[in-house]
């Protein structure tokens, strides 16, 4: 299965964003959980693609407010999310544990944001190191500079 998440770096272009991000989780996943970065966009709507993975960063998340606007609506569906505590099977068990930390990762990143509306891809995590998960982890955040994010195509 293949999975977007997003890392958050400080960089002065979008080939070192790649790079930085790169570095950062350069320790993660197995032989089975590998990663394709497919570019980076900057909040000022500068783009840079690798021409790897399943995402470019000038396709359907072309820019910064599309991809608040996509992450703002995964944390929605997420928020919404009513699982069902008393299933009868293992499978109905993992299903409601999945859907309670799915929710719980959406309430953590409201409660960080502020809310929802002012929830911001390009300053605050959502579900962050969870690589294998839809969502994005930021690095570098003491630093001044140009924030890019990177696309990782996950596959986990």
């Amino acid at each position: 299965m293949h999975v977007l998440h997003f890392i958050g770096v400080i960089a002065d272009d979008g080939r070192e964003a790649v790079d930085r991000a790169l570095s950062f989780i350069e320790d993660w996943g197995t032989e089975d959980n590998w990663r394709i970065a497919c570019g980076a966009i900057a909040v000022d709507g500068a783009t840079y693609s690798t021409k790897d993975g399943r995402w470019d960063p000038s396709g359907w998340l072309g820019t910064p407010e599309k991809i608040r606007e996509e992450i703002r609506k995964d944390i929605a569906e997420k928020l919404a999310l009513t699982p069902k505590l008393d299933g009868t099977t293992d499978l109905d068990d993992y299903i409601a544990s999945q859907d309670l930390k799915a929710r719980s990762d959406a309430r953590w990143a409201i409660k960080h944001a502020g809310s929802l509306e002012t929830f911001d891809a390009f300053r605050d995590n959502y579900r962050g190191g969870e690589y294998d998960a839809f969502g994005v982890t930021h690095f570098d955040d003491g630093l001044e500079g140009q924030r890019w994010l990177v696309l990782i195509d996950m596959h986990t």
